[in-house]
């Protein structure tokens, strides 16, 4: 158990949410991996790759990009993302993350590689404004709004990546 940015992290510590990272983090979406974290059940293990709690370049609508002012230092917009690979099903952990009304940005990515170098499905989990599902296969992006077939190739994409 680790204070995390204020936030009591029963399932996390500081070695997984740093410090010098987690500032820059919102405290709502620290609370909500550790709630969704019960809710899951098993660990769910924050992702190791540069960007996934926080990034300071690269796409400015992304959840993980954080605005500082650069008079002041304060932190305008923090990171509301997180990625991480849950200790379980793949199929489960998406269906509880879009179930359990904590996350209004779930995508499940079956391209992706473990803190070990692994490949494991991957899920990013956000509070963005306007609600939005997904997945990446293959380093493509597909969205149910762009394709009528989007829950029946997840559906596929699931039951022949089990992990």
């Amino acid at each position: 158990m680790a204070i995390i940015n204020g936030v009591e992290m029963i399932n996390f510590t500081h070695k997984e949410i740093p410090p010098y990272i987690a500032k820059y983090m919102s405290p709502k979406i620290l609370s909500c991996i550790q709630w969704y974290r019960e809710i899951l059940g098993c660990p769910f293990n924050i992702s190791l790759a540069n960007g996934a709690l926080t990034r300071f370049d690269g796409r400015k609508t992304s959840e993980h990009y954080v605005i500082v002012n650069q008079k002041s230092g304060e932190i305008e917009k923090p990171s509301r993302a997180i990625d991480g690979f849950p200790d379980c099903n793949v199929f489960e952990a998406w269906g509880k993350a879009l179930s359990c009304n904590i996350f209004s940005g779930v995508g499940v990515y079956f391209d992706t590689k473990n803190n070990q170098g692994e490949p494991q499905h991957m899920l990013h989990l956000d509070l963005r404004e306007k609600p939005l599902i997904w997945y990446r296969d293959g380093g493509k992006y597909f969205y149910p709004h762009k394709d009528k077939m989007f829950f029946e190739k997840i559906f596929n994409i699931f039951m022949t990546h089990r992990n």
